[in-house]
C-alpha cells in the first residue's frame, strides 16, 4: 500500500529538481533554507539511489555515471550530484531497459565534461585528463583580480601578493601590454617579489614588445635578479636566500643612499631576507 502511494504523488520537474537539490544539499531546501531531513537519511537515500535507482540498469549508472539517480517509467530521470546540485531530466522516449534515453545520454555527456563522477578523484589524476574535465565545485577566479596583483608587484608589496595568490589569482595573468607581475617586479628591482613569482612556478612570458621578465632585469641592471630567472630556468631550482644585506640589493648602483630612496623602495631585513628553507613566510 505504501508503495502504490508513493507512486501516485503527482509532481513536475521542478518540484523534483527541488527534492534533487535539497538531497544534494545534505537536506536542507535551498529555496527556504529549511532542513527537511537528517543528514543520515540523506546518506541511507542516496546509498539507495546509487545502488537501486535505476532498476536493472543501476549497476551500470553507478560505473559510467558514478552519482545517485532515479529513472522512472514515464521518461523521467533524477540526478543528484552531492554539494553541488540536484537535476531534473524528463524525455518520454525509453530505452530498452526503461530509461529515458536523452536522459541518459545527458549523465553522459555531464560526466565527460565535468568532474563529478565520485571516483574522479582517482582516475583524473593526469595532467591530460585534468585538462579536459572541469571541475564545477572550485571557485571562479574574477580575472580584474589580476590587476591587484600587478600593482602589488609593482610597487613590492608582497604581503599583498601573497593573499592575492592565496585566493587563486592567476599570477601569469598579464596586463594590455602582455606584462606579467614578474615583468613589472623584475623591471622595478623587486627582488623579494620576483624571488616569491619564481618560487610559485610563474612562467617566463613575452610581453607585447618580445621581451621577458629576464629581459627587463638586465635591462635595468638588477644582475642578481636576473641570476635568479636564469638559474630557475635553466636548472629549474632557486639558491636559498641569505641574511647578507647586500646579497638581494648588490646590483642596484642606486640604492648607495637609502635616506633619499622612498620606503616603499627600500629593501630591509624584515621585507627581504628569509629562512634559509626558502620560506617567503617567516622572516629572519
Amino acid at each position: 500500500e505504501a508503495h502504490m502511494r508513493a507512486n501516485a504523488i503527482q509532481t513536475d520537474c521542478d518540484d523534483l529538481a527541488v527534492a534533487a537539490a535539497t538531497l544534494a544539499s545534505g537536506g536542507q531546501c535551498p529555496l527556504t533554507g529549511e532542513r527537511c531531513y537528517d543528514p543520515s537519511t540523506v546518506q541511507n537515500c542516496l546509498s539507495l539511489l546509487l545502488t537501486c535507482g535505476c532498476g536493472q540498469t543501476s549497476g551500470e549508472f553507478a560505473f559510467d555515471i558514478g552519482l545517485p539517480c532515479k529513472a522512472t517509467p514515464n521518461g523521467a530521470l533524477m540526478m543528484v550530484v552531492p554539494n553541488l546540485a540536484g537535476i531534473v531530466i524528463y524525455s518520454p522516449r525509453l530505452d530498452a531497459s526503461g530509461v529515458s534515453r536523452r536522459g541518459k545520454l545527458f549523465c553522459e555527456e555531464l560526466v565527460s565534461s565535468f568532474s563529478v563522477h565520485q571516483f574522479d578523484i582517482l582516475s583524473h589524476t593526469s595532467s591530460e585528463t585534468l585538462s579536459a574535465v572541469t571541475d564545477p565545485r572550485n571557485p571562479r577566479v574574477d580575472k580584474r583580480m589580476a590587476m591587484p596583483a600587478l600593482f602589488a608587484a609593482a610597487q613590492g608589496n608582497l604581503k599583498d601578493l601573497q593573499s592575492l595568490a592565496n585566493d587563486g589569482v592567476d599570477l601569469d595573468e598579464a596586463d594590455y601590454d602582455k606584462r606579467t607581475p614578474l615583468h613589472l617586479a623584475a623591471a622595478e628591482g623587486r627582488a623579494d617579489i620576483v624571488y616569491f613569482l619564481l618560487k610559485r612556478g610563474v612562467k617566463l612570458i613575452k610581453d607585447r614588445f618580445e621581451e621577458t621578465a629576464l629581459d627587463e632585469a638586465k635591462k635595468n641592471g638588477h644582475q642578481q635578479i636576473a641570476h635568479w630567472i636564469q638559474q630557475r630556468e635553466t636548472m629549474g631550482v632557486l639558491p636559498p636566500l641569505h641574511g647578507d644585506e647586500n646579497t638581494v640589493n648588490k646590483d642596484d648602483d642606486d640604492s648607495d643612499d637609502e635616506e633619499d630612496e622612498p620606503a616603499n623602495r627600500r629593501f630591509t631585513k624584515r621585507n627581504t631576507f628569509y629562512a634559509s628553507t626558502g620560506s617567503m613566510e617567516h622572516p629572519v
